[in-house]
């Protein structure tokens, strides 16, 4: 087995696993729970990229990106559409390894731009996108900040 992080697919065998991935309690009205993304995922198979985060044999979070180059709007070409780390995997690089490699991914399918929103304010996730590079854009969807992150195959890691 491969040490340090890696993503792997969501499957029968690890699928409640991944469903019982908890973040910080005063988190959890920032992401939908896994559970819900799981679904999402389901009912947008066709553009939905859903990732678990492993360290070794330890599932430590989930990443989810949608991949949708021909939605009208440019915000869904690739948008990182969820990340949760969990409570004791916070603060140990796996969230910046999962959106290295979701742009690694995103460069490997042509894509220049990687977008993201988040709600502003305290405790919030701003400064963690902040450091990886996201600038906010203007816009505002459904209340939340949205961000933006030039890629080149170099930016990616």
């Amino acid at each position: 087995m491969p040490s340090g992080p890696r993503l792997e697919q969501v499957t029968l065998e690890n699928v409640r696993a991944a469903c019982q991935i908890r973040l910080e309690p005063e988190q959890e009205h920032l992401v939908a729970p896994v559970a819900y993304s799981l679904a999402d995922a389901y009912a947008a198979g066709d553009i939905a990229w859903p990732r678990l985060v492993y360290d070794g044999e330890r599932l430590v979070g989930f990443v989810m990106v949608a991949f949708d180059p021909g939605n009208p709007l440019s915000l869904y070409h690739c948008y990182l559409w969820r990340l949760n780390i969990s409570a004791g995997g916070q603060g140990r690089g796996y969230g910046r390894f999962a959106v290295s490699a979701v742009a690694e991914e995103a460069v490997r399918r042509g894509q220049h731009r990687m977008t993201v929103s988040y709600h502003p304010g305290d405790g919030g996730p701003e400064g963690f996108y902040a450091r990886l590079g996201f600038r906010p854009t203007g816009e505002h969807i459904q209340d939340e900040v949205v961000a933006e992150r030039m890629l080149t195959p170099a930016s990616a890691t």
